[in-house]
């Protein structure tokens, strides 16, 4: 599943060329509220579109 997931993202940012996501604050709220109890390494290893800084 979580294979599945890290190439549906590769595909996903291909596909936006580089282009900048925005994020609405709720969305932002929701990402974060996600990573908590995901250690910073494992964080850094699912290669996400956002940062813990956003």
């Amino acid at each position: 599943m979580i294979e599945y997931l890290r190439e549906e993202n590769r595909v996903l940012r291909a596909q936006l060329g580089g282009k900048r996501l925005r994020f609405t604050d709720d969305q932002r709220q929701r990402l974060a509220a996600k990573t908590n109890g995901i250690g910073h390494k494992m964080f850094l290893e699912l290669n996400t579109i956002v940062t813990r800084e956003t």
